[in-house]
């Protein structure tokens, strides 16, 4: 199994809180949305 992650879901309501989720699930560590940072 595996996931798939496309980066428009980052455009949805709650997309930044959705990717916060999957990296602190990657690094077994929690990751505020707010300490993430994103080019525009």
């Amino acid at each position: 199994a595996g996931v798939q992650f496309h980066p428009e879901a980052i455009l949805t309501r709650h997309g930044h809180r959705l990717l916060a989720n999957f990296l602190a699930l990657k690094q077994e560590q929690p990751v505020e949305a707010d300490s993430l940072i994103f080019e525009q």
